[in-house]
């Protein structure tokens, strides 16, 4: 499985417009492949969309391409109010259900961090073996590394009732220790966090 995210970063004030549009064009394109994920940030780099797609391999990803196109609906008319745009793609780490449909939220959380050239293959056996304490204390709902795009990246995204819940999570994780496991191959060289909400026409919400 592939996962893509596409990261649009809009215009200060026009938010609310994207999502509008975005979903109206969303109507028809999910006839031919439904969005895996969509979320909107609103702590970290704000005024951001984030479309993650699911594809079986490159090949689906290009035919499913060819399908879009034709439509008169897609792309959405987003262009006049996206100042930046980004294309990562995925490999699943392969112990959990990732981006699992159903409510989850609404707060969710996606924390990244880069890691040194080479750590990505020790990090996959360490995550597996601790990926089961991580999830006694919250679900994980999404465990990626980057392929394409911005490399040696992990992923992890969390889905949380509240704020205050996402903080009691995170503080008992870090008390606990053990994920994420990035003290491999020289540790990590940069982390991020950011909160997200989900798009009415989200799968996850």
């Amino acid at each position: 499985m592939v996962i893509e995210f596409r990261t649009y970063t809009v215009k200060t004030g026009s938010l609310a417009d994207v999502i509008e549009r975005f979903g109206a064009g969303y109507a028809t394109r999910a006839d031919i492949k439904p969005i895996t994920a969509f979320f909107y940030t609103v702590i970290g780099p704000l005024d951001q969309i984030i479309q993650v797609w699911s594809w079986d391999d490159m090949t689906h990803r290009e035919q499913i391409r060819i399908e879009v196109n034709k439509l008169d609906s897609w792309p959405p008319g987003l262009g006049p109010n996206v100042i930046h745009q980004e294309v990562e793609l995925f490999n699943e780490m392969p112990f959990l259900d990732n981006f699992p449909a159903g409510d989850h939220g609404p707060v969710f959380e996606m924390r990244t961090t880069s890691l040194p050239p080479g750590a990505i293959r020790t990090l996959r056996g360490a995550a597996e073996n601790t990926y089961a304490d991580r999830a006694k204390i919250s679900p994980v709902l999404a465990a990626l590394h980057t392929d394409m795009g911005t490399l040696n990246k992990f992923v992890h995204i969390y889905g949380y009732p509240s704020l205050e819940a996402m903080q009691a999570a995170n503080d008992a994780a870090n008390s606990a220790g053990g994920w994420p496991p990035i003290d491999v191959d020289g540790g990590p060289v940069f982390q991020s966090s950011t909160v997200m909400r989900a798009g009415p026409f989200s799968p996850i919400q």
